[in-house]
């Protein structure tokens, strides 16, 4: 009987079945969870912030286009910068 041996995609080490070993699964599933709202990357492809009021999680690219609406819509960059400081906390 012969017993197969596979490895680990992410880190290598020995594991029964093909994939990933149960520490990189369980690193990789918190990449998956937290995702931009909008564009769906996640925070392993840009830092990602979480919006307080609107509940909706924004990276970097998507918080620009935010800041540039407010900016569309004569926000002055005191009460942008007011907003981003006071609604949106980082994602880790």
């Amino acid at each position: 009987m012969v017993t197969r041996v596979h490895f680990c995609q992410k880190c290598g080490r020995p594991i029964k079945r093909a994939g990933y070993c149960e520490d990189c699964a369980s690193e990789l599933n918190v990449g998956i969870k937290n995702r931009c709202s909008f564009c769906g990357k996640s925070n392993l492809m840009s830092p990602l912030a979480y919006n307080i009021k609107t509940k909706h999680v924004y990276c970097k690219t998507c918080l620009d286009l935010f800041v540039k609406g407010l900016r569309s819509n004569h926000f002055t960059e005191h009460e942008i910068k007011k907003i981003i400081d006071k609604d949106f906390i980082p994602v880790k």
